[in-house]
């Protein structure tokens, strides 16, 4: 059933979906693939859901798509790192990435393990289902940086919501 949008009189979100990153991994990764759809606490997506082939995110159908990446870092004690993140890559040729969103986080502690998180949107025009995709990718000063994720719950979450037409 589809549910009315906030952004906008009449809208209507036809489509949405949401996956995290089911196993932690240390270091650069491009792009992620360890990917689930959300399947714990009631989650249902809204439409037909998207596409994912090897950490490549297809979209259903064409419109105005928002889509959102938070997610959580961590290091042992005693560990820096000034910069951890995560890139959203997109292409509209099926074949070149180009970076559209990103954030980074400062990460460091002296006592256990520490945690620093961000989050990152981009509004993206779907004209073309075939040609228009997603991927998303980490990168983080020291290769001991690890990305949180498990399986029970959204430790990081990638959203995909349809907010019009193209």
């Amino acid at each position: 059933m589809p549910i009315i949008s906030p952004y906008g009189t009449g809208t209507i979100i036809t489509h949405a979906d949401a996956f995290r990153v089911n196993n932690s991994f240390t270091g650069n990764v491009n792009p992620i693939t360890n990917f689930e759809r959300v399947d714990t606490d009631n989650f249902n997506n809204i439409g037909t859901g998207m596409g994912l082939s090897s950490g490549t995110f297809s979209f259903p159908v064409t419109g105005i798509w928002q889509i959102t990446a938070i997610g959580s870092f961590y290091a042992g004690s005693g560990f820096r790192s000034r910069y951890n993140g995560v890139e959203m890559l997109a292409t509209t040729n099926n074949s070149s990435y180009g970076n559209c969103a990103r954030f980074y986080c400062n990460l460091g502690t002296n006592y256990g393990t520490g945690y620093s998180n961000g989050i990152c949107q981009h509004i993206f025009d779907v004209s073309n289902v075939s040609t228009h995709k997603i991927r998303f990718m980490t990168e983080v000063e020291y290769s001991g940086v690890g990305f949180d994720a498990g399986s029970s719950h959204s430790q990081n979450l990638f959203t995909f919501i349809r907010l019009g037409d193209t």
